[in-house]
Order: structure tokens, then C-alpha cells, then sequence
């Protein structure tokens, strides 16, 4: 379920925070980020953001992300400071 707020990780900014709403992509690539932690609900930060990868933080865990990753990830803001 996606809205018109919604949009791919890889376009977030620094010091964002995220919640994904759907992770989109084959079984393996669902399967890769849900054992990273990466699923419908979970939130997130960006950490540093750069032309090939994102560094994204959740539950105290830092993550790089190549770009091509970070757009199966659809986000919306959330209100966490």
C-alpha cells in the first residue's frame, strides 16, 4: 500500500526519518532485506547519502545500501525527530 506521500529510499535525504510502507522486488530481494530488518513498518534514518549507496540506520544497526537496493524500498516521512 502506497500513497501520494510515498516514494523509493534512494531520494530521501540526510537525517530523514522513514518508515517503509512496501518493499517491492523479487523473493530473494524481499528475503535479503527483511533479514537485514528492512520490512513493511520498520523505521529508519539516513545516515549519509551519496550517487551509489545509502547508509541507513535501524534499531541501532547501520546498513549500506546500493541504489538500486534502496528504490525496491518505498518510504513516507514519519513524524520521529
Amino acid at each position: 500500500m502506497t500513497s501520494c506521500e510515498s516514494f523509493p529510499l534512494a531520494t530521501a535525504k540526510v537525517g530523514e526519518n522513514l518508515v517503509i510502507v512496501e518493499v517491492k522486488g523479487g523473493h530473494s530481494t524481499r528475503k535479503r532485506l527483511m533479514a537485514m530488518g528492512m520490512a513493511d513498518g520498520t523505521v529508519l534514518k539516513i545516515v549519509k547519502h551519496n550517487h551509489t549507496e545509502l547508509l541507513v540506520s535501524v534499531d541501532h544497526r547501520r546498513f549500506s545500501l546500493d541504489i538500486a537496493l534502496a528504490c525496491r524500498l518505498i518510504v513516507s516521512p514519519t513524524d520521529l525527530s
